[in-house]
């Protein structure tokens, strides 16, 4: 369902949102948001943040076709996923892998 949604371009003559930034805003700030719970010690549900790995991983066609998004998909790789490469949690050091994979062959 989240691929359907992102598919659809904003355009001046349908007035159909732009849910593709609306997301990547979203789920950048839950990730800032997990990211000060855990700096704070409090108890935080790794499973949140695996979700947002998720469905950034599985957007991957979509924000190819979008300039500005894969300008920055450099940098939210490494604020958010390669800290994950040293997780605790073997399923977090998995999805991390499996994101890194998804974008690889993107040119940086």
């Amino acid at each position: 369902m989240l691929q359907y949604l992102c598919k659809y371009k904003s355009s001046k003559k349908k007035k159909v949102p732009d849910y593709l930034h609306k997301f990547l805003k979203f789920a950048i700030d839950n990730l800032d948001q997990y990211n000060v719970n855990i700096q704070s010690s409090q108890g935080v549900d790794w499973r949140i943040k695996e979700a947002l790995m998720y469905s950034i991983g599985t957007l991957k066609d979509e924000i190819d076709t979008q300039k500005d998004l894969k300008g920055q998909m450099e940098q939210m790789l490494m604020t958010y996923i390669l800290p994950e490469l040293n997780s605790e949690q073997p399923f977090m050091r998995l999805r991390a892998c499996w994101t890194y994979g998804v974008y690889g062959k993107l040119k940086f």
